[in-house]
């Protein structure tokens, strides 16, 4: 009995003695450091709960918005009020966002959206109108002007109703509708002024019989010309540009035919003016000759420009300028050679004269103004002073 009761007391001591060990050798363990969770972000999400089922009147809204946004791109505003588009997006994504998730909230952006469109339609016409009016005004009078109302009566009617019209949609605050109407009414007026302008190409091609020298546009400028009547009233923009390429078809015939002709007067030209070098014109008149030069040298200039009318009226200033020339210089000449002739015979009528007179009355030798030598007539012109 002791005995065991000594045994468990060695056992009590040798567990005791083990665990204070274990304390003195074991470094002591540095607890981790605690981890800090960043706190996850509230994510503010449209209730996936409808507050009310999407409905016809919600459809119909957010059409008016995309509606309106359209006149906008339409008309380029977009570009025009920068700023305030940006805004007026950002309200249509927020509202179509809501679409068929919180009507509340899709209903009150589709309105605000709706509201922005709009203001930015109708701060852009106010500036933009008064510009398409000042363009319809300028227009009409040069309409005017060339006689289009007179030469096209019921079609400058025609226009002047189009502008009544964007009146009356203007003060109704169909901005937009007006705007539409104000540019039908500039395009009929142009198509009118342009048309005064294609009447006059085909008179000049018709007087010159220009059509030879370019049978192809000519014939093509008439039927765009047939195509622009057409189409005038019903389709402007199409009218406009009809009777744009008939003018342009017109101009190419015109340009050929000036072409032609200047090819025959600048040859007229090198031959006077080649005259005009054979007896010195330069010299004895320097200044009109420079200018005749001059003229030649812009007919050049003009030629290689392809602007064959400007050359060809330079090139006829030049022909007429060393036409004038010659004359003159040659009649110059020619009066100098009449009053060297007219000298020599007065010299000799005098001298036969005074051999008359010394046989009636015969007078001294060597008498002061008798001489048998011949007289020297001077004259201011003489051929020297002509060349």
């Amino acid at each position: 009995m002791k005995k065991n009761i000594a045994s468990v007391c060695a056992l009590s001591m040798f567990f005791l003695l083990m665990t204070v060990t274990a304390c003195k050798t074991t470094p002591p363990v540095t607890p981790a450091p605690a981890v800090v969770e960043k706190p996850a972000e509230t994510v503010v999400a449209p209730s996936i709960v409808e507050t009310k089922p999407v409905d016809d009147a919600l459809i119909s809204l957010r059409d008016q918005m995309e509606a309106a946004r359209n006149v906008c791109i339409k008309y380029k505003l977009d570009s025009y009020k920068a700023d305030e588009w940006a805004v007026a997006e950002k309200t249509r994504d927020s509202g179509l966002a809501s679409f068929g998730v919180n009507y509340e909230q899709a209903e009150k952006f589709f309105k605000e959206a709706i509201s922005q469109y709009e203001a930015i339609q109708k701060d852009s016409f106010n500036q933009i109108v008064p510009e398409l009016e000042a363009s319809i005004v300028k227009a009409r009078q040069e309409a005017i002007a060339a006689g289009a109302r007179e030469y096209y009566p019921e079609q400058f009617a025609l226009a002047d109703d189009a502008v009544a019209q964007a009146l009356a949609l203007r003060e109704a605050g169909k901005l937009s509708e007006a705007y539409d109407e104000g540019q039908i009414a500039l395009m009929r007026y142009q198509v009118l002024l342009k048309g005064m302008q294609a009447i006059a190409l085909k008179q000049k091609i018709d007087t010159n019989q220009f059509a030879q020298y370019a049978p192809d546009e000519a014939e093509m400028a008439l039927s765009k010309y047939d195509e622009a009547a057409l189409a005038y009233g019903n389709a402007d923009a199409a009218a406009l540009e009809a009777i744009t390429e008939c003018n342009r078809l017109a101009e190419i015939v015109v340009n050929a035919g000036y072409k032609a002709w200047s090819e025959g007067i600048v040859v007229k030209v090198d031959e006077i003016r080649t005259l005009c070098d054979s007896i010195k014109a330069e010299k004895s008149m320097k200044v009109p000759y420079a200018q005749a030069k001059d003229s030649y040298i812009k007919g050049s200039a003009f030629g290689q420009m392809d602007s064959w009318e400007s050359a060809y009226t330079s090139y006829s200033d030049a022909a007429i300028a060393f036409t004038n020339i010659y004359q003159e210089v040659t009649l110059k000449r020619n009066m100098a050679d009449v009053a060297i002739a007219a000298a020599k015979d007065q010299q000799a009528s005098s001298a036969d004269l005074a051999l008359q007179a010394d046989k009636l009355a015969p007078l001294p030798e060597n008498a002061e103004g008798f001489s048998e030598d011949p007289i020297v007539i001077e004259s201011a012109n003489t051929p020297e002073e002509a060349k």
